[in-house]
């Protein structure tokens, strides 16, 4: 078999396990879940077939590389054997057989792929096909209405919205026209108009900041190897702690709780004294906003206790157990100190966007927000900033 037919059969085994992947992940945060929650199973299960087949049959590997795999493997399946969640099991198998693609297609093919899926959930939901879930609140005594436009909650349509915002970012390498940096903080305006998702609309006008000012903070990076790794370091423990040491007496507790996390705070707190951290993890029953139920107990047609821990590094610990915690954030670390030393500082920065993020919400383990997870053992060459420039 010569290179390129060889190549060929590894790019269409591959891509097609990633169109499963990601479409299976994207459609399960849709109204669409309901209908389409049947095939999941079987969809899965040709995604492990084609990975694993890219894995063992056309890619190198080495001891190491299949010691790791095989031991990432099994302490996931334990996982999965306490929580019922397979994410960690799929995304491991993900992440390994994404090794030597390029990094830069894995990105594109996401962003359109993601894309054409989000315009065609809000396109069924603005024609009635599939439930617009609409909820509306009262911020500061005005009131808010925030659509979800075929999501199953309005901060899922924002945060994928900011996710293909980053992939764009980061397929272009921060490098835009004028025009294509205002562009960001339109959307970053549209999705706080029509979703009001805070977080996201943030971040989003934090990644168009960074677009413009890339090159010095480019140079600036380069400077030091563990500026991004200390950074990334701190928020993960300083929002556990946050969550671990919250007072309820205090105002300023109080204060940070209502308008930075908007009551997540408070239940990541009751998270933490309510359930001991666990080597392997343990089932958390919990119940958001999000979906028809979720809708039906926000408008009170439903009277079930809401509860839900947002912060993805919570849920790590709590749900996922300690050593998973510690393998995601060593490989936070080690992929920070590993990209920026290797002068690819596009990644850098979206690695440390995603570490923000994840504060508040829970993507990491999830293909279809959490591009980045892929270009971990991808060829990541082409990020490599070009030091004539610095």
């Amino acid at each position: 078999m010569n290179g390129k037919r060889k190549n060929d059969i590894i790019n269409l085994i591959y891509f097609t396990g990633l169109i499963l992947i990601v479409s299976v992940q994207f459609f399960r945060n849709t109204t669409l879940t309901t209908i389409l929650s049947p095939f999941y199973q079987i969809i899965m299960v040709v995604v492990i077939i084609l990975f694993l087949i890219k894995y063992f049959l056309f890619q190198k590997n080495n001891f190491i590389n299949i010691l790791l795999f095989f031991t990432l493997e099994i302490i996931a399946i334990i996982n999965y054997k306490h929580t019922s969640d397979g994410s960690f099991v799929y995304l491991i198998i993900a992440i390994f057989a994404s090794k030597d693609i390029d990094g830069r297609k894995i990105v594109e093919f996401i962003f359109k792929l993601v894309s054409i899926l989000l315009v065609f959930t809000i396109v069924l939901a603005l024609l009635g096909k599939i439930p617009n879930y609409v909820y509306t609140y009262n911020v500061s005594g005005v009131s808010v209405t925030r659509q979800s436009l075929g999501m199953t909650y309005p901060t899922k349509l924002g945060a994928t919205i900011m996710y293909m915002v980053f992939a764009y970012l980061l397929y272009k390498n921060f490098e835009l026209n004028a025009f294509q940096k205002i562009l960001i903080f339109v959307i970053a305006f549209i999705v706080k108009k029509v979703a009001y998702a805070k977080t996201a609309m943030i971040l989003i006008c934090l990644a168009g900041i960074i677009a413009i000012f890339y090159k010095p903070i480019c140079h600036f990076l380069r400077k030091s190897n563990i500026v991004i790794p200390t950074v990334s370091l701190f928020i993960i423990f300083f929002s556990i702690h946050l969550a671990y040491h919250f007072n309820t007496s205090s105002q300023f507790y109080q204060m940070i709780n209502s308008k930075v996390f908007s009551n997540r705070l408070y239940l990541g707190y009751v998270a933490a004294m309510t359930y001991p951290i666990k080597a392997f993890g343990q089932y958390i029953y919990m119940r958001g906003y999000g979906g028809q139920t979720g809708y039906l107990m926000n408008h009170g047609l439903l009277h079930t206790n809401y509860f839900f821990i947002d912060s993805f590094y919570l849920q790590a610990l709590l749900i996922y157990g300690l050593v998973i915690f510690l393998i995601t954030v060593g490989s936070i670390v080690y992929f920070a100190f590993r990209f920026n030393k290797e002068r690819k500082f596009a990644l850098v920065i979206v690695l440390l966007l995603i570490v923000l993020d994840n504060v508040y919400e829970s993507y990491m383990f999830q293909c279809s927000f959490n591009f980045l997870a892929l270009l971990l053992l991808a060829n990541t060459d082409m990020f490599i900033y070009k030091r004539q420039k610095i």
